[in-house]
């Protein structure tokens, strides 16, 4: 556990907790983002278990309408050969990170349509 505290401090990253409540990490979230932090969020929810992409849940889009900055589309390929979800080791090979152009989405946009819309540019990526 210390190895893992002071790899996050190193890196200047501050997951959060499995178990942190929607609102709580979006207030953190928020915190961060007025701090001048870049805030990385996966909106899948969590790992794949077959290497395809997951939909996209609506608190990507929630937090797009909060937050009112950019989103700025990434997409990680390869990650799942090299490291399966519930696995503790990776294995040897390639990842490669794609990196989309800044999106903006007007205030009060449905957060089910941002979440869809995300989906398709990191998908296209």
């Amino acid at each position: 556990r210390l190895k893992w505290i002071s790899g996050a401090a190193l890196l200047n990253i501050f997951p959060l907790p499995r178990d942190a409540g929607f609102r709580q990490s979006f207030a953190y979230a928020g915190e961060a983002v007025e701090r001048g932090y870049s805030v990385l969020v996966f909106p899948e929810g969590r790992h794949t278990t077959t290497g395809e992409l997951l939909p996209f849940r609506a608190g990507i889009g929630i937090l797009a309408n909060s937050l009112g900055i950019p989103i700025l589309p990434m997409r990680i390929d390869g990650l799942f050969q090299v490291k399966e979800a519930g696995k503790r080791f990776a294995r040897p090979g390639t990842v490669t990170v794609r990196i989309g152009n800044p999106v903006r989405f007007e205030a009060h946009t449905d957060p089910e349509l941002i979440a869809r819309e995300l989906q398709k540019i990191v998908g296209d990526l």
